[in-house]
């Protein structure tokens, strides 16, 4: 299968579900949908400050994994057609990652391949590479992947004062290296590893945390789309540069940065490795690191019906 036809269809975490009827009177077109999905999700670092204790109870939403949970609560909230634009009150708060999903939900639905890319900006924070999570969509006039960064709205470019050129929905590509290009730039010695990371006192940064984002980027070029903060496999067996002694765990991120860097996207390769390395796999529970709700294993199956473990060969081989 190639990738314009992998990347197409629904995964288990992009699937609508019983609330697809929703996007059905949304347009297909990128730089209206960025602008749609701005006025019904809110990131949580938007909200103001003297409003954030109003949020608190209401930041666990960043935690919801399905696309059709994030809608539920969503139409919860305020249930009308998604062309309406909510007031703050009334919209999801959300991470980088839930605006980028819900971006590439409704890309699937309308038959446009796009896929979610776990990386690092080059611009939010001087001298530091931020981790971002964006969507790369197939370009059918353009023949190419485009770069969709539906999280930027008027107050994000007024605090990190972006140019006029930043667009939201073609993001230029010297904005955003993909986790496997992070990794393979600092393999090289032409980045520092010291300079990925992530939260603005960039004390959580280094190999460790390059590793863990190499590994969702992998996952979701798998169509395993997890939260910013989920770890599972390697991502748990060293929380610090340790790792970095062991030859064969090297060696393995080494590949998968090679093959998720390249121009046109090995769907058979990436498929094939993913299945056959048990630390790379996504299984019934991973660990949750978040900050917003419970912190912890948590078993992550739909609806407490699907085993992941058969949903990762039946998202790999449909």
């Amino acid at each position: 299968m190639n990738s314009i036809d992998y990347y197409i269809k629904h995964s288990l975490f992009s699937d609508p579900g019983v609330h697809a009827s929703y996007f059905a009177e949304l347009p297909s077109d990128p730089e209206k949908l960025c602008k749609i999905i701005q006025g019904i999700l809110l990131h949580f670092l938007d909200v103001p400050i003297e409003k954030r204790a109003d949020f608190v109870t209401r930041m666990a939403d960043m935690d919801l994994r399905f696309c059709e949970k994030i809608l539920a609560k969503i139409i919860f909230l305020h249930d009308d057609s998604l062309l309406q634009s909510r007031q703050e009150s009334k919209k999801l708060i959300g991470s980088c990652r839930d605006f980028s999903l819900l971006l590439c939900a409704i890309l699937r639905h309308n038959n446009i391949p796009a896929r979610l890319r776990f990386g690092f900006s080059t611009f939010q924070l001087p001298g530091f590479h931020h981790d971002q999570v964006l969507v790369e969509y197939w370009h059918a006039e353009q023949k190419g992947w485009c770069l969709a960064d539906p999280r930027v709205n008027a107050i994000f470019r007024k605090r990190k004062k972006l140019h006029d050129n930043y667009c939201a929905h073609n993001v230029e590509r010297h904005a955003f290296f993909t986790a496997g290009e992070a990794w393979l730039h600092c393999r090289q010695g032409s980045k520092n590893a010291e300079k990925f990371g992530t939260n603005a006192a960039r004390e959580i940064r280094g190999w460790w945390y390059l590793r863990n984002k190499l590994i969702q980027d992998f996952a979701a070029l798998n169509k395993m789309e997890l939260l910013l903060w989920d770890c599972w496999g390697l991502m748990l067996s060293d929380s610090s540069d340790a790792f970095l002694n062991q030859v064969e765990q090297v060696e393995l991120l080494d590949t998968i940065a090679k093959l998720t860097t390249q121009t046109a996207i090995d769907v058979a390769k990436i498929n094939q490795v993913y299945l056959a390395q048990k630390e790379l796999q996504v299984g019934n529970q991973v660990y949750c690191d978040s900050f917003a709700g419970q912190k912890g294993f948590q078993v992550i199956d739909s609806k407490g019906l699907v085993d992941l473990k058969r949903a990762n060969k039946f998202l790999l081989t449909q």
